[in-house]
């Protein structure tokens, strides 16, 4: 299934705190990025915009994302050294804000967003074993921007979203949706309406099923960062940092104690910025100020509940990665090639080792990293 929304190139190519009474770590542990291994997986046209990556029961990496050549969604998965790469849509200009996950059988679900004359729809395509199966989740005005899926423990799925609308005489309004698979239909409701633009939504599902949502809603010209859950009552929202332009790029991720964890960007002052809830209080700590960190942020906690995250340095072009070790916050150079890079993923495998996703701006290639063991002096380590 497969293509972009062409209104957002523009945009997307041309664009291409320290918090009170909260202590600041000091400045990260940083790497050269020597442990880390990186490669093009598919350099055929303009492609790799809207990746998002998940790892198999055997921590081989699936990725979908968008062919803008074509405008095609597409998907590639690693079989032992090679990638096998196929077109999943071709009806329309479809595949833009991807986002994949597996399910115990290690079959792709993927949500994505289709364009007709400007006008999205959210679309869910899933392979059962035998062959692709693409169906319109949300077809209600302009809908399917900044797309989150996951699969509960059922292994249906569930999907936050944007729709964007335009009331008569005034400007855009978008509202942030949710639409779930109860095994007979899709359920969708509005969670947050009437603002003036929406900055990516992350979706996460708690031990009871429950979702939990966190995305960037920009009012009066600057965006906050805001996080919604469901309890039987309805939705919660809450606003959780309004200090600056902030929330953008935002990735929401729950522990085992079903606490939310939240990376996501600060652009007044281009830095990383992490909130976590504790004993019913919101902690914000900056995580990386140099350069204009926290582009495209993507966060993954491990076994022992410690976020890693992805991000971009936009002023130097490097992709970054920085984690929680238990005492301090380290910080390690990806990809240093100072292309224009873009749009990316991360997971973490069974040894808690991370994977990035990510799009080369420049040659518009998909690209994969992984980190690699750094005691192995071969040059050369096992595929994943």
């Amino acid at each position: 299934m497969g293509s972009l929304v062409k209104t957002s190139m523009p945009i997307i190519l041309a664009a291409m705190i320290s918090i009170i009474g909260v202590p600041q770590p000091e400045g990260p542990t940083v790497s050269d990025g020597t442990s880390w291994r990186a490669e093009v997986v598919d350099a055929d046209g303009i492609v790799g915009l809207w990746n998002s990556l998940d790892l198999d029961s055997d921590d081989k990496p699936h990725i979908s994302y968008m062919d803008l050549t074509n405008y095609d969604l597409k998907y590639a998965r690693r079989t032992g050294a090679d990638w096998e790469i196929e077109t999943v849509d071709t009806n329309g200009d479809v595949g833009g804000f991807s986002s994949i996950a597996l399910d115990s059988n290690d079959r792709p679900h993927i949500g994505y967003a289709r364009n007709i004359n400007n006008d999205h729809d959210l679309k869910h395509a899933f392979w059962d074993g035998t062959a692709w199966n693409v169906e319109i989740v949300d077809s209600e005005g302009d809908v399917g921007y900044n797309i989150c899926l996951v699969l509960d423990s059922r292994g249906q799925p569930h999907m936050s979203y944007d729709r964007s609308y335009r009331f008569v005489g005034a400007n855009l309004s978008h509202d942030l949706k949710y639409a779930h698979w109860d095994g007979s239909g899709w359920n969708i409701e509005i969670v947050d309406a009437y603002h003036d633009f929406i900055s990516d939504t992350s979706l996460a599902l708690d031990s009871k099923g429950n979702p939990h949502m966190s995305f960037g809603a920009r009012v009066d010209g600057n965006y906050t960062l805001k996080y919604a859950r469901w309890n039987l009552a309805g939705w919660k929202i809450e606003t959780i940092d309004t200090d600056g332009d902030v929330g953008l790029h935002n990735s929401l991720a729950l522990d085992g104690g079903d606490r939310p964890h939240i990376a996501y960007y600060d652009r007044t002052n281009g830095e990383l910025r992490y909130a976590s809830l504790a004993a019913g209080s919101w902690n914000i700590v900056v995580v990386d100020s140099q350069g204009q960190a926290g582009a495209e942020t993507s966060m993954a906690l491990d076994s022992n509940d410690y976020p890693h995250i992805g991000y971009f340095d936009r002023e130097f072009h490097d992709l970054k990665y920085a984690y929680w070790d238990g005492s301090g916050w380290r910080t390690e150079f990806v990809d240093t090639s100072h292309t224009l890079q873009q749009m990316l993923s991360i997971a973490l495998d069974s040894s808690d080792q991370p994977h990035l996703s990510y799009c080369d701006f420049v040659d518009f290639d998909l690209k994969y990293a992984k980190k690699v063991n750094p005691f192995i002096t071969s040059g050369i380590e096992s595929d994943p």
